[in-house]
């Protein structure tokens, strides 16, 4: 029996399969990196301590925070549970920055360097923290708030003018049952999920500057779907280059 791979079929004279690069405008490019930073790694697997076995975790919990012209973070907490934690759940927080800024005044300020910059990274810093059941507690108590106020969904109301110097949000949630995922810009708004998002980003925060509080583990791999310089290489069009 062959196995070839499946046949597009359509009301097209020719379908074709292409993989054109993102935009030569350099931020746009920049942005397709960075969201696609943002979704990934698709799972985390760590390893407490030397010669223990590798534990699964994957992205349950997810918030997207962005500022116009100035930065972008997502805040995602990975778990090998999704609901009905234990003391055995364990948990990693991530946190990703592009600095947005950055790159646009390094664009502006360094436009004879623009083919260079079309083919490098934006600015992004990430950080992720192991955290145990018993370290979790906030984190818990966050989603868990969350989880109350978002079981039917996300209802939001408009809004004329921004209350807030943020410009979009996004919150995803991923179940047993399966996952809700949301995002509205400042045209929207719902000021009791907005309010908790910032509450539990300021919690996020104070953890991760505390780091050093928090003992260490043996180690924490990232399970990418496709290696980011690989995927990079095909948005930027480096491919085609070679």
């Amino acid at each position: 029996m062959e196995n070839n791979r499946f046949t597009e079929k359509g009301n097209a004279k020719a379908i074709n399969d292409t993989c054109f690069p993102a935009s030569n405008l350099l931020m746009f490019r920049y942005e397709t990196i960075a969201t696609l930073c943002m979704d990934e790694p698709v799972n985390i697997f760590i390893t407490e301590k030397e010669g223990n076995e590798r534990l699964f975790c994957e992205p349950i919990f997810k918030i997207i925070i962005e500022r116009d012209g100035v930065c972008t973070k997502s805040y995602t907490i990975y778990s090998n549970k999704r609901e009905r934690f234990r003391n055995k759940s364990r948990f990693i927080l991530r946190r990703m920055i592009w600095d947005r800024k950055s790159d646009k005044e390094h664009m502006l300020n360094s436009f004879e360097e623009r083919e260079k910059m079309l083919l490098a990274w934006p600015t992004i810093e990430t950080e992720n923290l192991f955290l145990t059941y018993n370290q979790a507690r906030d984190v818990l108590r966050n989603i868990k708030s969350m989880d109350k106020l978002i079981k039917n969904g996300v209802c939001l109301d408009g809004c004329d003018e921004s209350i807030s110097d943020w410009t979009y949000f996004e919150l995803r949630r991923r179940y047993d049952w399966g996952e809700t995922r949301t995002w509205w810009d400042c045209t929207r708004q719902n000021q009791q999920i907005e309010s908790l998002i910032l509450e539990t980003v300021a919690c996020y925060e104070d953890m991760l500057q505390n780091k050093n509080e928090y003992p260490s583990i043996e180690k924490i791999e990232l399970d990418y779907m496709v290696p980011l310089e690989t995927q990079k290489k095909y948005i930027c069009g480096e491919y085609a280059l070679l």
